[in-house]
């Protein structure tokens, strides 16, 4: 797991010269998808979720460059199950050691689109909850 480590150390230093390259922004919901990386299947619950990808927060992870098959279905959607492949492109810093990030390969733009309407979905009732509470409603992406 050490060579690991390093390998992402290096690509998180290289990263962090730039700026952000995400392409779109990320909400914080939990799917249960299924992830195989060659023989292997997984599955994982989603901390975070975009058009272009998403972040399982308690996975083991595979090195950063591993290419990954996934599928899930978004709740509350009657269509198909989604499948596209992955590249896993982040493992966080943190003493744990658990995380990564997959950004989407082949998604096809109109699973890209169910993905962005879903997370909307849960966005809005997020806002409506915390108006319901009294809470200060803010508008916007995490």
């Amino acid at each position: 797991m050490t060579d690991r480590r390093n390998e992402h150390e290096d690509f998180m230093k290289e990263r962090r010269k730039g700026q952000d390259r995400r392409a779109h922004p990320r909400h914080s919901v939990a799917i249960t998808m299924e992830l195989t990386a060659g023989n292997d299947l997984y599955f994982h619950v989603s901390g975070n979720l975009s058009r272009g990808g998403a972040f399982f927060n308690r996975a083991i992870p595979h090195p950063v460059g591993t290419m990954v098959e996934l599928t899930f279905q978004i709740p509350g959607d009657d269509g198909p199950s989604l499948r596209c492949k992955g590249e896993v492109v982040n493992i966080p810093d943190g003493n744990d050691g658990l995380g990564m990030g997959v950004r989407f390969i082949d998604l096809d733009p109109s699973d890209q689109e169910r993905i962005e309407l879903f997370v909307e979905q849960v966005k809005s009732v997020v806002i409506d909850e915390e108006d319901d509470d009294g809470g200060a409603a803010q508008q916007g992406g995490g």
